[in-house]
């Protein structure tokens, strides 16, 4: 149940601490996801391994901080193990580049909990059209950055900057233009329809649309540093569905 007066999307992300043992190793954003009653955590693989999936370093846990009551500045922080004994337990895709992770929780982990999941009725309808330049809302935690009294993300706006549904450069994903920093890898790319919408059969829809989980932010487009062209990664987010229906799960050396 979401905190008095705010909109649900505002606790569908958490800042994601990252730990190796005891200490901090990073920080980013996770989202909740719901399949088939369960809930799980999507963010990036490289969040969890380092940057080099050849020599992965993972790590151990990951710290979510939830809302406990519709007292926005009332949360508790939620450890969760990414190991089982000496097995990793989150589900990466069978496409091995691919950024994207899904951990699953326990069942009664958030119990009492206030948090919003996506699920697969957050995805985009199959006849959507998405064209050049839409305004997305990429919501998430840039460089640690949030509303640390409420525990609640800040909210950076995008635009749609590839053809969506067309993988860029053959990979499953899209670009996005916006000024975005670390700390935002694992941050959901939502479309939120203003008052219209256009499908393949009419040229525009006017109605309620629910907010659509396009895509899961994963990194700037890297670029020499004096010239920044603030496009960034974004992986479908239909690979979520895909990880679940086939899910990899990783086996360390």
């Amino acid at each position: 149940m979401p905190p008095i007066g705010i909109d649900p999307l505002y606790i569908a992300t958490s800042r994601l601490v990252g730990l190796r043992g005891n200490q901090d190793i990073t920080s980013a954003t996770a989202f909740f996801w719901t399949d088939n009653g369960r809930t799980f955590v999507v963010t990036n693989k490289h969040v969890i391994l380092g940057d080099d999936f050849a020599n992965p370093r993972p790590l151990t846990s990951i710290r979510l901080r939830c809302h406990t009551t519709a007292n926005l500045n009332v949360s508790n922080d939620i450890d969760v193990s990414l190991f089982n004994g000496s097995s990793p337990i989150w589900l990466e895709h069978n496409n091995a580049r691919v950024d994207v992770v899904v951990i699953p929780a326990g069942p009664t982990i958030f119990a009492g909990l206030a948090i919003h999941s996506f699920s697969s009725a957050s995805l985009p309808m199959a006849n959507l059209v998405i064209g050049p330049g839409e305004p997305l809302a990429i919501i998430g935690y840039p460089l640690g950055f949030y509303d640390q009294v409420n525990n609640l993300p800040v909210v950076r706006s995008a635009s749609l900057a590839s053809a969506y549904r067309v993988p860029f450069n053959g990979l499953p994903m899209f670009i996005t233009d916006a000024k975005l920093h670390r700390g935002t890898s694992g941050a959901p790319v939502v479309f939120i329809a203003r008052g219209s919408w256009v499908t393949t059969e009419a040229a525009m829809n006017v109605g309620p649309l629910p907010p659509i989980l396009l895509g899961i932010n994963s990194s700037t487009w890297p670029v020499t540093p004096d010239e920044p062209l603030n496009l960034n990664t974004a992986w479908f987010s239909s690979l979520i569905g895909d990880i679940l229906s086939n899910p990899k799960t990783p086996v360390l050396t």
